[in-house]
């Protein structure tokens, strides 16, 4: 390999030496890959990193930092560059209630990057946590807990929550926008938000990676394709049927609580005439309005036909219903007045096909909408910031919807429902994820 007409030398550990010889702008130095903080770059600056780092390269810490709902005797690990790693080096890792810490309830060597803490902490606590080489310290890292066995036992009696992430997954280990960490990073969204279920649309290649990580169940489509979805649950899940284009019907078993779920998950084909798509770059004409029609009948009330089909004729006398996905369309509540777009609001009055069945005809119930009924305040766009220009463009497409069960003696009832595309890395998908916690109330 040659630089600029100059020789390079590939290293042991990987990164490249370019040689000076003869007249050369810069003298040696080594490329390397890795998120830097101003302390790192100071590193850096100072070039002989091995012999005399003036802290630790410490980064990528698992948790990511401020990560919550973690387990109360968590594994810690972090990667550094080989570049900047002292020879032989020995990790002092500790963890303290402060960010100061003044009061380090445990610590711990290791030759390596990772290690498990063997006490068991405070549930619903924040904790921070740091590695030091020779007084050399990294950068403090927080996490905070899942509740303790008792409180978490209450909230799982008391609550569900449930998760429509399109991930835009494409191999085991990433997404589009995350190759390396995505499916690490999908975890820890999940866990963030507490959920019980995720359905992970476009995460067929994600869905093992996830489900290990945190411990739980997974299904997935029958066809293997990065557009297939996927879900992941602490729920032992059951496939109905998992053949059809894109879509999935399972029933899920708490059987803490003796509650059962029957889930359909569906993401229609897209097309030319999504509603959403055509109503907000062009106003009505009887053209688009037909497009709109034949788009909605010919894949989206396709999809929710073949969903009812497998899962919901007739109705499961024992099983509360859920239907979650990416639907590439969005609900009549959305749609024409009450829209806050210029070009959706000429038409209105006009019914979206899917949108009408789900709700008028099945009687199920749009989560979002129901916790946030005013379409102009809160709009829900569901696009990431990965598409921030064309967010708007993309409607309120994600959808977690429900149906109660009169033959029950426990109904849900949606709290709190939001739009999220955090993570205290990188996010990785052009989706946001949606999160609805539904309250457990007692019928009878």
């Amino acid at each position: 390999m040659t630089t600029l007409g100059k020789e390079t030398e590939t290293l042991d550990d990987g990164s490249k030496k370019i040689g000076n010889h003869g007249q050369f702008l810069i003298g040696d130095f080594r490329l390397f890959t890795g998120s830097l903080s101003n302390d790192q770059v100071k590193s850096i600056y100072h070039f002989d990193l091995k012999k005399d780092p003036i802290f630790v390269p410490v980064f990528n810490p698992t948790p990511s930092d401020t990560i919550k709902n973690v387990k109360l005797n968590p594994d810690l690990s972090w990667l550094t560059h080989p570049a900047m790693q002292p020879d032989d080096a020995v990790y002092f890792v500790e963890i303290s209630t402060d960010k100061k810490f003044k009061n380090i309830i445990y610590s711990n060597e290791t030759y390596s990057n990772k290690v498990h803490v063997d006490k068991i902490l405070d549930g619903n606590k924040r904790y921070f946590w740091r590695v030091s080489y020779n007084d050399k310290m990294s950068d403090t890292f927080e996490f905070k807990t899942r509740p303790n066995d008792k409180d978490l036992k209450e909230k799982h009696k008391n609550s569900l929550t449930v998760m429509e992430f399109n991930v835009w997954g494409i191999s085991s280990n990433g997404t589009m926008a995350a190759h390396r960490y995505g499916s690490h990073y999908i975890a820890e969204v999940i866990k963030n938000a507490g959920a019980d279920i995720a359905v992970l649309t476009e995460g067929y290649f994600n869905a093992e990676s996830v489900a290990k990580e945190l411990g739980w169940h997974f299904k997935k489509h029958s066809h293997r394709s990065r557009y297939s979805p996927a879900i992941v649950s602490r729920f032992d899940i059951e496939v109905v049927e998992n053949e059809t284009d894109k879509s999935m019907s399972v029933k899920l078993k708490d059987d803490e609580n003796d509650r059962n779920y029957s889930l359909g998950i569906m993401h229609p084909k897209s097309s030319n005439f999504n509603a959403w798509d055509i109503a907000y770059n062009q106003s009505y004409t009887v053209e688009n309005w037909n497009g709109i029609q034949n788009d909605e009948l010919n894949y989206k009330l396709a999809s929710l036909n073949k969903v009812e089909e497998n899962l919901f004729k007739p109705q499961n006398p024992k099983t509360t219903d859920l239907i979650v996905g990416d639907f590439n369309t969005v609900m009549n509540s959305d749609f024409g007045d009450n829209s806050i777009e210029s070009n959706v609001k000429t038409y209105a009055e006009l019914k979206l096909a899917m949108s009408s069945k789900l709700i008028d005809d099945m009687h199920f119930k749009d989560s979002y909408r129901v916790v946030h009924p005013s379409v102009k305040k809160d709009p829900g766009y569901t696009g990431s910031w990965w598409f921030q220009r064309d967010k708007l463009a993309w409607g309120r497409i994600d959808h977690i919807m429900y149906r109660n069960n009169d033959d029950l003696n426990y109904s849900l009832k949606p709290v709190k429902s939001y739009v999220t595309h955090y993570h205290p890395v990188s996010w990785v998908s052009d989706h946001s994820a949606v999160v609805t916690k539904f309250k457990i109330v007692n019928n009878k």
